[in-house]
């Protein structure tokens, strides 16, 4: 509802612009008509322009007092030095992208600036200038039909993000609510592949999850489960792709033994969003004339869009997080079971209570406790271990030792055996040879010349009789690299900020844990959970694990001593 004050104030600004004789006559418009581009007298055309809106104030609302004031100008251009001028586009209700308060200075600058848009000139602006000319392309001015609309507001999304990439962040959602509106016939991905950049969807992702195809979706999980497998240093060896490969082997397990308990596992993984109220697209734009198709329009078979008695209705599907947690605990104990079958660097097991865990997570509904429930009570780590061993056998993966790395990259070697034989002639050879060199080394110092040529020879032949001797097979014991281990926690260390290490030495003290770090998070304005996270991604880059449990008040018990060394060897 308008104000009555804010007319009055309309009209006196007119007055004070254009004296009482302008004020007095009433501007009376029956058919839209466009300026002519070659008419020079600005003033006469601003003040027509700012008269379509004073006139029809009341009986007329925004929408088409905007796209009258468009139509008008159409045709319009202008050569005024464009000035990149702050204007408010905030009013009492709402954002306000039309030409509302327009003063004469941005009547020049704005039709200036669209001048040289569309002559493919483009220059930085105030951030409502290009919202406006965005608003004019939805209304189709200045456009030959709805298909001319989109290609225009491609256009410009290429070109006007060489200014500023901040456009990228409106572009996608215009076009799609536009798209949604008008009724196209094309597939929406086909306008999508017109887009100056990848727009990333989870269609494919969502579909493949209803069917119970699991096939790729490493990246997938990863973003819905609160350990990051995707980050997982096993990926960079040359068995990484069993992480990925294992994951379908497991997830098709899954789907089969939750159906046998009632539970859903696409329901577990994707989530039905259905608007609660009416959907309003493009509400921030003044569409005139806005099109109403018949029949539900529908987005890479995951959106659904339905206008029903002029009011839109949607239906999403997207990746579900209520059991962020379960999740988490299933690939992080899947790969705990590949990296020791592997002898790769061994990962904590989770606990069971990582499933609770996502009760308090977000809200959560009866039937949600009672899946966490059933899940909770299935022997589900014991599945996965079958799974994963009877997945890495199928696949003739032998059981593996790990090799440190020698240079970049880790290496996996099946066990090495020695031959060896003991000889008892060969041996008592040695004995007397070794006796006769013991008599040779007590020769006085003057023949010292003679002790070392007999050594020298006596040497030859026993290196000679060792090299013949035949092989036996016995186990070669494994190789301790208990420095290499402590180097990978001293560069865990010293790749911690001020703030990360102030945490990671609270938690080793565990002395009143959880008023000290939410502190030291308060003293350096982050957010406790952001640096929990960093904590645990550089523990993942250097480590291979993470290291703060998912309560973020303790560090795994394993990890507790190695820690400790690695954070007193960076201040030594």
């Amino acid at each position: 509802m308008r104000s009555e004050l804010d007319f009055v104030l309309k009209e006196l600004a007119q007055y004070i612009m254009y004296g009482a004789e302008d004020v007095k006559n009433t501007y009376k418009e029956e058919k839209i008509i466009q300026v002519d581009k070659n008419i020079t007298d600005i003033n006469k055309i601003y003040r027509k322009f700012q008269r379509i809106e004073k006139d029809n104030y009341w009986r007329m609302d925004e929408d088409e007092i905007f796209y009258r004031q468009a139509k008008y100008l159409e045709n319009f251009e202008d050569n005024y030095e464009v000035k990149n001028v702050h204007r408010n586009s905030y009013n009492i209700f709402g954002v306000d992208y039309t030409y509302s308060n327009f003063s004469f200075t941005d009547f020049r600058t704005y039709f200036s600036w669209r001048t040289k848009i569309r002559k493919g000139e483009f220059e930085l602006i105030d951030w409502e200038y290009e919202q406006i000319y965005i608003n004019e392309l939805l209304n189709q001015i200045g456009c030959k039909d709805e298909n001319d609309v989109i290609e225009k507001l491609i256009d410009f999304w290429k070109g006007y993000r060489q200014c500023t990439l901040k456009i990228d962040s409106v572009m996608p959602n215009i076009i799609k609510e536009f798209y949604i509106t008008n009724g196209f016939k094309i597939p929406y991905t086909e306008i999508m592949k017109k887009f100056p950049i990848e727009i990333k969807t989870q269609a494919k992702d969502l579909k493949d999850i209803n069917k119970g195809i699991y096939t790729d979706k490493i990246d997938f999980l990863d973003e819905i489960s609160t350990y990051k497998i995707a980050k997982s240093k096993l990926l960079e060896t040359k068995y990484g792709y069993l992480l990925n490969q294992c994951i379908e082997k497991i997830f098709t397990k899954l789907n089969q033994k939750f159906k046998e308990n009632d539970i859903s596992l696409s329901e577990m993984l994707m989530y039905k969003h259905e608007t609660e109220y009416w959907w309003n697209p493009l509400r921030n734009y003044n569409i005139f004339h806005e099109k109403k198709p018949i029949g539900p329009i529908i987005i890479e078979g995951i959106e659904k869009y339905e206008c029903l008695n002029g009011m839109w209705n949607k239906t999403i599907y997207s990746e579900n997080r209520k059991y962020r947690n379960t999740i988490g605990y299933i690939l992080k104990t899947m790969e705990c079971y590949i990296r020791e079958y592997l002898g790769y660097r061994k990962l904590k097991l989770p606990g069971k209570n990582e499933i609770i865990k996502d009760i308090g997570e977000y809200y959560c509904s009866d039937k949600t406790r009672n899946i966490l429930r059933k899940i909770y009570e299935m022997n589900l780590q014991e599945i996965i271990q079958i799974e994963t061993i009877k997945f890495l056998e199928e696949n003739k993966i032998p059981k593996m030792i790990f090799k440190k790395p020698k240079e970049k990259q880790d290496e996996f070697e099946q066990e090495e055996k020695i031959e060896v034989v003991f000889n008892q002639e060969q041996f008592a050879k040695i004995r007397e040879k070794s006796e006769e060199i013991q008599k040779a080394l007590i020769i006085e110092e003057n023949d010292e010349e003679i002790k070392n040529s007999v050594v020298r020879e006596e040497s030859i032949e026993n290196d000679k009789e060792i090299s013949e001797i035949k092989k036996y097979t016995i186990d070669k014991p494994k190789e301790v690299a208990n420095t290499q281990e402590e180097n990978v926690f001293k560069k865990f260390a010293y790749n911690l900020n001020p703030e990360e290490k102030e945490i990671i030495n609270v938690l080793l003290e565990k002395q009143d844990v959880e008023n000290k770090i939410m502190k030291i998070a308060q003293s350096h304005n982050e957010m406790l959970e952001v640096i929990i996270s960093n904590i645990n991604d550089k523990a993942l880059e250097t480590i291979g694990d993470t290291v703060i449990e998912s309560d973020m008040s303790s560090i795994y018990e394993d990890y507790e001593e190695e820690i400790k060394k690695g954070m007193k060897q960076i201040w030594q």
